[in-house]
């Protein structure tokens, strides 16, 4: 079952999809394939770490094995990761910025979540999650969302839910450079993602307060950069969850902080989707397969559409899915 953004490595060629499986676990695939076609072939799947008696992930002798082969040494609760984004840092060195679940063991639901970064030097063969950069205020039982991401003056910035702040998407940043120097020595750095709360970069990423957007979605979702317009380009879906409609929204902004409703992509009413169906899980890249999210006059969003569902997650129509495309074009 799709579960989590297409990720496009530089190139275009190459892919990575993220599944949910009924064991529970979390596999992690390397596509092969086209703008047009970028499930055509699977390199490889992996699972998404080595695990210890108690289920929490450890580092991995052989390498070769699982997706997330190496942690933080301060990391020893982590249980379930999902790759979101992939910065290309140049040559065969990748930030990934991470969606993580169940930190400690933690339930119901999403259970304790948080957005952390991770750290490839062999173009994304194997990963180090490197630590955790953004909690929510008073850290609820719920799920954080995210995290797409986007480059702007020299910062990093990283979108996420925080139920606590506003209930809506929001945002913190970070040095690129202090990013990426700190990545390349195995960790996230100290204090240096900072959320946007009442005008200013003042709230620790770890459990500050933050303001919300005014973004209307599921942020499971990427951003894009157009030269062109000079404007960063947000997809954001909803499913057809009490009887909502569904819908893919494009949001714009030229700072990444005040986003303005652009278009719909698409909308349908709750009454022709299968219980919980509708469209998730958005991927945004150039219609030039050029790295890190960077389009000139137009780009693709692709959703993962959730046809039927069912109570069951491990039946046969839960996992009835398919992936619609559409390019987008601006001025």
């Amino acid at each position: 079952m799709i579960d989590g953004p297409l990720k496009m490595l530089p190139g275009g060629t190459y892919w990575y999809a993220t599944s949910y499986v009924c064991t529970g676990e979390i596999r992690h695939t390397q596509l092969k394939g086209s703008l047009d076609n970028p499930y055509a072939s699977a390199i490889w799947m992996k699972k998404t770490c080595n695990r210890n008696a108690s289920g929490y992930c450890i580092n991995e002798v052989d390498k070769g094995t699982n997706f997330f082969t190496s942690f933080n040494p301060s990391l020893n609760d982590v249980v379930a990761l999902w790759l979101v984004g992939v910065y290309s840092v140049g040559g065969s060195e990748y930030i990934g910025i991470v969606h993580e679940e169940l930190v400690g063991h933690s339930s119901p639901g999403s259970g304790k979540t948080r957005i952390g970064l991770a750290w490839s030097n062999d173009s994304g063969n194997t990963w180090k999650y490197l630590g955790r950069i953004i909690s929510q205020l008073e850290d609820p039982i719920g799920n954080i969302q995210g995290a797409p991401y986007m480059i702007k003056d020299g910062y990093m910035y990283v979108y996420f839910h925080d139920e606590k702040s506003g209930a809506g998407v929001a945002v913190a940043r970070a040095n690129l450079g202090n990013v990426i120097s700190s990545a390349r020595a195995g960790h996230v750095g100290t204090n240096l993602w900072k959320k946007y709360f009442q005008g200013i970069w003042s709230e620790p990423g770890m459990g500050g307060r933050s303001d919300s957007l005014g973004i209307q979605g599921i942020s499971h979702s990427q951003i894009v950069w157009s030269n062109l317009t000079k404007r960063y380009y947000f997809a954001t879906s909803r499913m057809s969850w009490n009887q909502q409609n569904t819908f893919v929204k494009l949001y714009e902004s030229v700072d990444g902080v005040n986003w303005k409703f652009s278009k719909t992509i698409v909308e349908e009413p709750a009454s022709q989707q299968g219980l919980d169906g509708g469209y998730q899980y958005c991927t945004v890249v150039s219609d030039n397969a050029s790295a890190n999210h960077i389009a000139n006059g137009s780009f693709y969003v692709y959703c993962a559409k959730f046809k039927t569902s069912a109570t069951n997650i491990c039946s046969s129509q839960r996992n009835s899915q398919a992936l619609h495309r559409w390019k987008i074009t601006v001025q």
